[in-house]
C-alpha cells in the first residue's frame, strides 16, 4: 500500500509540535467552582425554595439526612436566630435555632387549626405558663421523651454548673393551635450522650403560643412512665370528670386544667 493508505499508522507527532488536522484534540471543560460556592453561601434573602436543589446547585443528601431541604440551617440562619428577640439583654441565652439538629427548621403558617402534644410538669396547666416545644404525635413513654425528644431531667448552666431547671414528666397536654399561627418544625438537636435526638426525630417550636388568641388546652392527662396512651380530648375530659366525681362527690368543682383554653 502507498503511504497513508488504509491500515497505515500515522506518523508520530514530535513533542511540542502542532497536532495534525486529522487528529482529535482534547479541550478540558471549564468549571467555575468558586462561583458555585459563592452562590451557595451567599444566597438571596428571599430564596427559600425547598427540594433537591438550592441556588441552582444539585444537592447531595448527607449521611443521616432525611433528604428534606429545610428553609433554614446553620449556614442560612432564620428568625429563630434573632438574638434581639430571644436574648434582648445579651446574656448568652440559648437561641431556639440551637434546639434543632444542625439548626435545621422550616417556617409554616397553619392553614387550619392543628393539634399538638407536650409532656410537662403538672403546674403547666394554663396558657400563661405553657411551654413552646411540641410534637406532632403523642410520646408513648419517658424513654422516648428523654432519648428521642432529647428532654433532660435537669438543666445545668455550663458556665457555673448551677441548676437552671427541671423537666419532670408528669402530665401530657393536648393543645389546639388556631389557623394562621406561625410554627417552626424541624429535627431534634441532641443535648448529651443520653439525650440523643437526631434527624429522624421531629419537633415543633411555637414562639408566641402564650399570646396567640384561640390557643386551647384540650386535655391534661397524668403521664404514665411506660406504655402511655394518649386519649382523645373528649374521652380524656370525661374520664377525668368521672374520676373526680368518684373521689370528691357529684357537687365538687371540676379539676382545673381540663377547662383551660382561654384567649390571652
Amino acid at each position: 500500500m502507498s503511504e497513508g493508505g488504509r491500515g497505515q499508522r500515522p506518523a508520530a507527532t514530535k513533542r511540542g509540535a502542532a497536532p495534525r488536522l486529522d487528529e482529535p484534540t482534547f479541550v478540558p471543560r471549564q468549571t467555575d467552582v468558586g462561583s458555585q460556592l459563592q452562590a451557595r453561601i451567599h444566597r438571596k434573602a428571599d430564596d427559600h425554595q425547598k427540594g433537591p436543589k438550592r441556588d441552582g446547585i444539585d444537592r447531595v443528601p448527607q449521611k443521616g439526612d432525611d433528604g428534606h431541604e429545610y428553609q433554614y440551617d446553620q449556614m442560612h440562619p432564620g428568625p429563630l436566630s434573632d438574638r434581639a428577640k430571644y436574648d434582648p439583654k445579651n446574656e448568652g441565652r440559648p437561641l431556639p435555632a440551637g434546639g434543632f439538629f444542625g439548626g435545621k427548621y422550616d417556617e409554616h403558617t397553619l392553614k387550619e387549626a392543628r393539634r399538638y402534644y407536650r409532656i410537662a410538669q403538672a403546674k403547666e396547666n394554663n396558657l400563661s405558663v405553657l411551654g413552646r416545644w411540641f410534637t406532632e404525635q403523642p410520646l408513648q413513654s419517658e424513654t422516648q421523651l428523654r432519648i428521642d425528644a432529647a428532654v433532660k431531667h435537669q438543666w445545668i448552666d455550663p458556665k457555673d454548673a448551677s441548676l437552671t431547671g427541671k423537666s419532670p414528666a408528669e402530665v401530657c397536654l393536648t393543645v389546639t393551635v388556631p389557623k394562621g399561627t406561625k410554627v417552626y418544625p424541624g429535627p431534634v438537636a441532641g443535648q448529651s450522650d443520653m439525650n440523643l435526638g437526631g434527624m429522624t426525630q421531629k419537633q415543633v417550636f411555637i414562639p408566641d403560643i402564650r399570646s396567640t388568641p384561640g390557643v386551647k388546652i384540650d386535655s391534661i392527662q397524668p403521664f404514665k412512665r411506660d406504655g402511655h396512651e394518649q386519649k382523645p380530648p373528649a374521652a380524656a375530659a370525661a374520664s377525668s370528670a368521672a374520676e373526680h366525681t368518684s373521689k370528691h362527690g357529684a357537687g365538687a368543682p371540676a379539676p382545673a386544667g381540663n377547662s383551660q383554653g382561654h384567649q390571652r
